[in-house]
């Protein structure tokens, strides 16, 4: 809570290394004059109008280093005197620091609390893993590593692979052209800025958590990319981002579709398939009068399944009556499926989906052979009047916490289906009412 210093308060303190004035308003004649051994003063935005004297730091050597809580300009209104600081180095509040610490160059703003990345120093050229620390500490004072520079490692072929955990932003060009990089860690990134890895050829996968803006052509060119994940904090993606990707890239992501809206651009994606959080991407195959269902792509905030009754191919809606088998065998996404339109579910097709709580089959005629083993969570079941078989073991898994509601009588039943002993597993069944 100081905020006045005398005069020759601490003239002589021969030991003294380290000032803390945060609070100081005045500081008197010859108050740390002859204080030789000083490395480190720190002086706050409280100082007055001429609030320090021609001989305040008397003896200061250039081994000290005043850390000023002002700008250059706002400094010289205080009307100091000339020398004031004797042989220490004065950083303002507006001073940038190019530095080197390890492998990479650095600038650091002194007034800030964070450092930025300019590139490699010339001792770590051929280096082929970079990894930029979470802090750098500079005159005893830590700053954050946030930001990567324009240009930092651009046309670098030696660069591998990459970690910088604590950057929040990349600038333009960056990265370009680094046709060895592999492998890149990003999880605190917000901002990729214009063309940062554009043409990084050797980038095969991305995971960004927590982007939110991506500009343009960021990872154009970057062909052998495979696998990108976009969390649910995106919300501007660039012109051609990905363009010239390839078309067995896919970008999964942690929004909707309508929620992507016209915020993004429509050519941000290039030749890749895009997976929003609610897509569903069906593969199938003809059979007979129409589709059987092999399996599906969901998105990451996919929990219910419809089967859509038709599938457009070749520009013709084509009828998909059948679920193959072992389709959705252990998916532990889904909670309910509603099929209107399925004739046939095979063997295994919802095997081991623990998840799924509720199935509705209202055209279904044959269930394979264990369709529905391993789902323990099911509760309720809709099948049919159509129903002309189920397999012994297709619901065995069904716990007493499941009812089975069947479209067909209790006779039509025992006619049907009741010489597969057992077939409900535990789960209740319910008949329709002659």
């Amino acid at each position: 809570n100081v905020t006045t210093i005398g005069a020759n308060a601490f003239q002589g303190c021969a030991g003294l290394t380290t000032l803390d004035l945060s609070n100081v308003t005045t500081i008197g004649d010859s108050a740390f004059a002859d204080c030789t051994v000083l490395t480190s003063v720190t002086i706050g935005r409280k100082i007055k109008f001429q609030g320090i004297k021609a001989n305040s730091f008397e003896g200061a050597t250039n081994k000290c280093t005043i850390t000023m809580a002002k700008t250059v300009h706002d400094a010289e209104k205080l009307r100091l005197p000339e020398g004031w600081s004797a042989d220490a180095t004065v950083l303002y509040s507006d001073t940038i620091i190019h530095t080197e610490l390890g492998d990479l160059k650095y600038s650091i703003a002194v007034g800030t609390s964070e450092a930025t990345v300019l590139g490699l120093t010339d001792a770590a050229a051929s280096a082929t893993t970079i990894i930029v620390p979470e802090t750098v500490t500079y005159n005893d004072t830590a700053y954050r590593v946030t930001t990567i520079e324009d240009y930092a490692f651009q046309n670098n072929t030696k660069i591998t692979t990459v970690e910088m955990n604590s950057i929040t932003i990349i600038k333009d060009y960056a990265f370009q052209n680094n046709i060895k990089i592999t492998t890149v860690t990003m999880n605190s990134i917000t901002t990729i800025k214009g063309r940062a890895f554009r043409d990084c050829t050797g980038l095969k996968t991305l995971d960004l958590p927590n982007v939110e803006t991506i500009e343009y052509q960021v990872f154009d060119g970057c062909s052998a990319l495979t696998t990108v994940i976009i969390g649910d904090k995106i919300t501007k993606i660039g012109s051609d981002a990905f363009y010239r990707t390839n078309k067995d890239l896919t970008i999964t992501m942690g929004i909707t579709e309508a929620a992507a809206g016209t915020d993004f651009i429509a050519s941000w994606f290039g030749p890749a398939k895009v997976m929003y959080s609610d897509s569903i991407i069906f593969k199938h195959e003809f059979e007979g009068a129409g589709l059987v269902i092999t399996g599906a792509e969901f998105g990451v905030g996919v929990t219910e399944l419809v089967i859509p009754e038709t599938l457009e191919i070749n520009g013709l809606p084509q009828p998909v009556l059948s679920i193959g088998e072992r389709a959705f065998e252990n998916n532990k996404q889904i909670t309910t499926v509603t099929m209107n339109n399925i004739i046939n579910i095979k063997g295994n097709a919802f095997d081991g989906c623990s998840k799924l709580t509720s199935v509705t089959m209202l055209s279904v005629e044959e269930i394979g052979a264990a369709a529905f083993t391993g789902c323990t969570g099911l509760t309720s079941v809709t099948i049919s009047d159509k129903i002309t078989g189920i397999a012994g073991n297709a619901f065995e898994s069904a716990t007493a916490e499941c009812t089975i509601n069947m479209g067909i009588t209790e006779a039509e039943l025992a006619d049907k289906i009741g010489i597969f002993a057992g077939w409900n597993g535990l789960a209740k069944i319910v008949c329709a009412t002659a």
